[in-house]
């Protein structure tokens, strides 16, 4: 929460000096961490694959390192490494490949924990009299987000005027 906290300050201060492009990828992360944040309130016994992927993420790092970088971790800390990469392991492997962990923390997809997040949030609405307008932040916001941080055509249509030209901070 306090790193969200930090992007949301990130962000206004984007906005505030015309960077509205940089802060909508800024605003995605703190969607995605809003997510998790649902997800592991919703579902506690997740929380040890969210702290736990990390030994995951420690071995690939360790996978990308050069042999001189390699030998300068020392023998000890390689064997713990390796020794909860093992242990960790099996709750992460894809469904195709048994001896590789999968892409993220969760087994349950963004898509699926935007879902039941909107699900609550509209039922919080409901009950505090907000008419829901029907429309899904996942579907709206973060797919033009997620495209505008990766730069896929949508992102760069987004980032271009009517006249195909560049959109130049600030703007």
């Amino acid at each position: 929460m306090a790193a969200a906290t930090n992007s949301y300050g990130e962000l206004l201060t984007l906005v505030l000096n015309g960077y509205g492009m940089d802060a909508i990828k800024i605003a995605r992360s703190i969607y995605e961490t809003e997510l998790n944040i649902i997800w592991l309130k919703n579902h506690p016994e997740d929380a040890l694959d969210f702290l736990d992927y990390n030994l995951i993420q420690q071995k690939q790092l360790y996978d990308e390192m050069d042999e001189d970088q390699r030998k300068a971790v020392p023998k000890e800390r390689y064997d713990e490494m390796m020794a909860n990469y093992k242990r960790v392991l099996p709750r992460f492997t894809s469904r195709r490949d048994k001896t590789r962990p999968r892409n993220e923390w969760s087994r349950v997809s963004i898509y699926d924990r935007a879902k039941e997040a909107e699900q609550q949030w509209k039922e919080q609405m409901a009950a505090d009299g907000v008419r829901d307008n029907g429309n899904s932040l996942y579907r709206t916001f973060y797919r033009r987000a997620s495209s505008m941080h990766h730069m896929d055509i949508d992102g760069v249509f987004a980032s271009m005027d009517e006249d195909m030209n560049a959109l130049m901070a600030p703007s």
